[in-house]
């Protein structure tokens, strides 16, 4: 008689991810560019990729060690839900190796992100009008290369001056936030010269050059701006002046204090009260810029707007540090009012004493606003002692200086008809949305850092996974959040402390982990194989729903013999 046997895998979010997965193409894209060399044996280098990105959104973890073990655990369901037969060598680490050697050649990257962006814009509807462009950087454990190499030392974004590092040059679609590109460049390289080659990228991937390029102060350099504006594109940018007294700066920001009749109002409705707030303050005009075409060398001429706006978040927030500034500045002008005694300073001279006050003055940076008096005091040795008598703040120096907080000043080509001047500064505050994906993928989700690779074209290819993985993950968020914009709907039971909370706004990880508690079984009984899968929760088939996936991709596993989710895509 067959002892009964019965083993028990947690599938979880396997079969969602890799259902997203075959939707958006990426294993049929890769194997259409990448062709393996001519001994490859076993499955496919998108099937590869496929699985491979699972274990990477799974377990957090990009090192390739450990995929053929935990492939191996599931094994069983990987050949169901794709209709392949996993080998043994299928995922090693030196396959995994092969394979980034392939990803990591930037022909390939070029087609592929061409391909998906393009493909997943019309799938999905994404909005493909504002682009961002920044940069980080990411350590690595080896030794800075030669001038060619694509490891250096340079100021770090991760607070690791110790670790080489590379730098990577990205771009995203706004307002989802999917990148577009990413470019791998020295660690030690400059900032300044990295955003014209990142837009010429973009205009390739997203096959069109009517957009609004939106970056930080390094993409106001003139040859920049004068780059975009000759390639028919539009950009906005924080503008930082090069000269480092900041006097064109300081005479703009005088012009628009003197014309405050003349400030429009940037308001925004709050989330939690529905109230419409004023946020900003802007006064605007226009100029002429002209420069050198950058293909034909004649001079080109044209028009832009400078925004000079007034934050008053921010304001509040810098006039809260300088209360506390003269708070500290008037505890420390207390301690010299008092005598000398044991471990107090004893000023003999007045000039000695005055030059502890400036020094001050200027730490806390209240020079011209806070006026301090001295005096002598006889000492019971017969000399003197200088002291503070007194001090005082000017409250209009104060009021002036308050005024003076919070502003930024920004540069845009764009033409009002097609962005009013609040709508400028609405757009470029949405800066935390391509920073939430540079932290997606340096630290919360797929933890870039750091690299222990060391071939470089291998590194390459990498990153350009991981970003494929930040695709996906942002993909699905906002998939989420616009059907159920679209149906006026909530979704309950993603916030593990209140199961009956709803939210509005789910996010890809509080989703993914919805699907945390879901079972494998297969039961042998010798000739028969019976399989079960443990039933869907109503938050996992509101997910599904939402993704506009039958909850088959999971009830298929108990079928004697399931049909591939490859079917999903014919």
């Amino acid at each position: 008689m067959t002892a009964l046997q019965i083993t028990h895998q947690r599938i979880d979010d396997i079969p969602l991810l890799l259902a997203i997965m075959v939707e958006m193409g990426i294993a049929q894209e890769i194997d259409k560019q990448i062709q393996p060399h001519g001994l490859w044996q076993g499955i496919s280098v998108g099937t590869v990729v496929t699985i491979w990105l699972c274990y990477i959104l799974t377990e957090h973890d990009h090192r390739l060690v450990a995929v053929r073990e935990w492939v191996e655990e599931r094994q069983v369901l990987f050949n169901r839900l794709l209709g392949i037969q996993l080998r043994d060598t299928d995922l090693t680490d030196d396959r995994l190796a092969n394979v980034l050697t392939m990803l990591g050649e930037i022909e390939n990257q070029s087609v592929l992100d061409q391909r998906f962006v393009q493909g997943w814009i019309t799938l999905y509807e994404l909005p493909h009008a504002v682009t961002r462009h920044d940069r980080t950087t990411v350590s690595v454990y080896q030794e800075s290369g030669d001038e060619d190499s694509l490891i250096g030392y340079g100021h770090s974004k991760d607070h690791r001056p110790d670790l080489a590092q590379f730098k990577v040059m990205l771009s995203t679609l706004d307002p989802v936030g999917l990148p577009l590109t990413c470019r791998l460049l020295n660690g030690k390289r400059a900032d300044d010269g990295l955003y014209i080659p990142s837009y010429d990228q973009t205009i390739a991937t997203v096959g069109h050059r009517q957009f609004l390029a939106v970056g930080d102060s390094k993409m106001g350099a003139i040859a920049t701006r004068a780059y975009l504006a000759a390639g028919g594109s539009y950009y906005l940018c924080a503008f930082r002046e090069p000269a480092a007294d900041g006097a064109e700066l300081a005479r703009w920001l005088e012009t628009a204090l003197a014309q405050e009749t003349d400030w429009q109002a940037v308001e925004q409705v709050d989330e939690s009260s529905g109230e419409i707030k004023t946020i900003a303050h802007l006064y605007v005009w226009e100029r002429r810029q002209s420069q050198p075409h950058p293909q034909t060398g004649e001079s080109f001429t044209w028009t832009e707007r400078v925004l000079v706006g007034r934050s008053l978040a921010l304001q509040a927030g810098l006039k809260s540090k300088r209360e506390q500034a003269r708070q500290r500045l008037y505890a420390e002008l207390d301690k010299l009012a008092q005598p000398a005694k044991q471990g107090r300073k004893r000023y003999h001279h007045q000039e000695e004493l005055a030059q502890e006050v400036t020094t001050l003055l200027d730490r806390y940076h209240l020079p011209g606003i806070v006026t301090v008096t001295l005096q002598a005091k006889p000492h019971r040795d017969g000399g003197q002692r200088w002291l503070v008598a007194d001090y005082h703040c000017d409250e209009a120096a104060w009021q002036r200086m308050i005024d003076r907080l919070g502003w930024q000043v920004y540069l845009s080509n764009a033409p009002a008809t097609l962005y009013a001047d609040p709508d400028l500064l609405l757009t470029y505050r949405r800066q935390p949305r391509l920073e939430q994906g540079i932290a997606r993928l340096k630290s919360r989700n797929l933890h870039s850092r750091p690299v222990f690779l060391h071939d470089e074209q291998r590194i390459a290819g990498l990153t350009w996974l991981l970003f494929l993985a930040l695709r996906l993950i942002v993909l699905l968020e906002f998939r989420l959040r616009h059907q159920l914009a679209q149906r006026d709907e909530q979704i309950v039971g993603l916030n593990p402390a209140s199961k009956n909370q709803s939210t509005d706004r789910p996010t890809t990880e509080r989703a993914l982990k919805a699907f945390g508690n879901i079972t494998f079984s297969m039961i042998d009984l010798g000739p028969v194989v019976h399989y079960h899968v443990t039933p869907l929760t109503p938050t996992q088939q509101h997910i599904l729903s939402l993704l506009n996936l039958s909850d088959d991709i999971y009830l298929r596993l108990a079928d004697p013999q399931p049909n591939p989710l490859l079917n999903l895509r014919e």
